[in-house]
């Protein structure tokens, strides 16, 4: 069977899943290639299984990335899934979750302005105000890694930065979580259907390179956080991972759940990565199918 580990042709930064995985696949039998989803000569209709990996500059290029989705999730076997994939790469999706009852980091969400239009800075400014919000931090919404995200101590700043990034984008503004300079985020990585570690992140804003320490013990808060942001999509996922923090009074929240192409830190878990290079191997085998679209 062969299989397509999918990434970029210009990858930002290395992805340290990539070789050990493929190790995995090449001793199952598989063959495992790695290709390029912005590389018009790669026939896709060939692969048992495309499996989404570093595919990173789609936050550029989101226009052409979720056709692309489609037609491979059409031709191929897609992981995870094009209508997943579509639902999970605008932040959006964490109102959803919040409205779910998953307690997620309080966010602002500020639409790009439409040409010729202007922001409502005046009511975003209140909001900011009556939250409390002094030390801030302004991100796009279709963001990976820490791409365009700023830290700011002046909320007039943070404003600012936010009204210049909705002219060419969706913005989002949360509160900076102080938890993470200390507990750190905590990143829960789950593979077909069990959580298999977690390690920690430190902080990380634009420019900054990624820290990452563990394994750890999954903490059972932080476990049933992750189990409730996962919800019914399990049967649609082959792999996420749940971004975790915890909340002044030490309850752990929803940074982010990241469903697309996330990294998974396989070299932190043998077990892990086990789990993966047998669910491909699986996964290459079933019928295929178009999953239902989620709100």
């Amino acid at each position: 069977m062969k299989i397509a580990l999918v990434t970029c042709r210009h990858v930002p930064h290395p992805d340290g899943d990539l070789e050990p995985l493929r190790a995995a696949l090449h001793a199952r039998g598989l063959d495992a290639v790695v290709a390029a989803w912005d590389d018009t000569s790669v026939p896709w209709a060939t692969f048992d299984l495309c499996l989404l990996r570093s595919t990173w500059n789609y936050i550029h290029h989101l226009d052409e990335f979720i056709p692309w989705t489609r037609h491979v999730n059409d031709v191929s076997r897609l992981w995870n899934p094009a209508k997943i994939v579509e639902w999970n790469t605008d932040k959006i999706y964490l109102r959803t979750l919040e409205a779910r009852g998953v307690p997620v980091v309080p966010t602002l969400f500020v639409d790009r302005s439409p040409p010729g239009g202007s922001p409502l800075a005046d009511g975003i400014a209140q909001q900011v105000r009556h939250r409390g919000w002094t030390d801030i931090v302004v991100k796009p919404r279709v963001s990976a890694g820490s791409f365009g995200t700023r830290r700011f101590s002046d909320p007039a700043d943070a404003l600012s930065f936010a009204m210049e990034l909705t002219t060419h984008r969706d913005a989002m503004i949360q509160p900076y979580v102080a938890s993470v300079d200390d507990y750190g985020e905590r990143s829960l990585i789950w593979i077909d259907g069990e959580l298999t570690h977690a390690i920690r992140k430190a902080p990380r804003l634009a420019g900054d390179q990624e820290n990452i320490t563990g394994p750890f013990p999954i903490d059972e808060r932080e476990r049933a956080l992750a189990l409730a942001a996962l919800g019914h999509l399990t049967d649609e996922l082959l792999y996420a991972r749940i971004d975790i923090a915890q909340d002044t009074q030490g309850l752990p929240m929803l940074m982010e759940l990241e469903l697309t192409e996330p990294s998974l830190y396989l070299p932190y878990s043998d077990n892990a990565l086990a789990r993966l290079a047998d669910a491909v191997r699986s996964y290459a085998t079933l019928p295929r199918r178009n999953p239902a679209s989620r709100e």
